[in-house]
């Protein structure tokens, strides 16, 4: 699109903007923007299911808006998160989940495991009930290694949650357990 490749600055920022011009519209910060727009229906959903969990990102408007949600009696998960640090405030704030994003962070030579560890240990430290909800999974491996590090929920992809059947050895032992079968049956 000829205009976004003009001028990036303006086309490619975050937020709202005007689609015909490039010009950003001025928005609420995400805290008012969550409770002034959503906040009624939120409060109102979260008296009929306990189990509504509100989707926040980990920025200082979404820390506010956890920390109102908590004192509502909103659950919130708190997205994009990159850091122990991120996830340490996000508990604070009140958070009931923290979803740090594996995959992204081995995208860039990071070890999103390690960053499974750190939150898990800091959590364990201080008694922070926040649970550890792992999100970008991308393998089998990734599942494996949450679970071993205490991760309490992952959201994995239905290819790697299938892929935790596969085994070489289990394959070879039903080639061979079908093999005798059809021995038996002669």
């Amino acid at each position: 699109y000829l205009p976004a490749e003009h001028d990036q600055s303006t086309w490619h920022a975050p937020g709202r903007f005007n689609p015909d011009t490039g010009e950003r519209i001025a928005s609420p910060g995400a805290a008012a923007r969550y409770q002034d727009v959503f906040g009624e229906t939120l409060v109102e959903l979260a008296g009929l299911d306990p189990q509504i969990v509100v989707k926040v990102p980990i920025t200082e408007d979404g820390l506010r808006a956890i920390k109102t949600f908590h004192d509502e009696g909103i659950q919130t998960n708190c997205t994009l998160v990159f850091s122990a640090a991120q996830a340490l405030l996000a508990a604070k704030a009140g958070a009931s989940y923290v979803s740090p994003f594996l995959g992204r962070l081995d995208d860039i030579d990071s070890d999103g495991l390690e960053l499974i560890r750190q939150i898990r240990q800091i959590f364990d430290n201080y008694a922070i009930e926040t649970r550890i909800l792992a999100a970008s999974i991308r393998h089998v491996k990734h599942i494996t290694g949450c679970a071993l590090l205490g991760a309490d929920v992952v959201t994995a992809p239905l290819s790697a949650i299938k892929g935790m059947l596969v085994h070489p050895l289990t394959e070879n032992g039903l080639k061979k357990f079908v093999e005798d079968a059809a021995k038996m049956t002669k």
